[in-house]
């Protein structure tokens, strides 16, 4: 849904997309969301436009990931609960963008 009144939300940000899921073949889900470079994800070039989301089974295996796959790379969001889960993101040592997300119930 929408932010009602757009509250906390950056002037780039706005009228952007910040999450769909789509569920595809096999149980597996796609999201996909806009670029927003005040959310810390630097200047929109080609390498940097995708992110891999994990959807992890545990906050345990959120940080095993996240430590093993930031090693080396930029550590941009250490995880952390934020409300809506438990969350991390950074970029590989290769710059490949990386997102881990728990719903907190595990």
């Amino acid at each position: 849904g929408d932010v009602a009144d757009g509250e906390g939300i950056p002037e780039d940000a706005k009228g952007l997309l910040m999450n769909a899921q789509i569920l595809i073949l096999g149980g597996h889900l796609l999201q996909v969301s806009d670029h927003v470079e005040s959310f810390g994800m630097g200047s929109l070039t080609q390498g940097n436009n995708v992110s891999i989301v994990l959807m992890t089974d545990s906050q345990p295996e959120t940080d095993a990931l996240y430590n093993k796959l930031m090693d080396g790379g930029d550590k941009r969001t250490p995880p952390q609960d934020m409300g809506f889960g438990y969350y991390a993101e950074g970029s590989d040592k290769f710059g490949i963008n990386w997102m881990f997300y728990n719903t907190l119930e595990g």
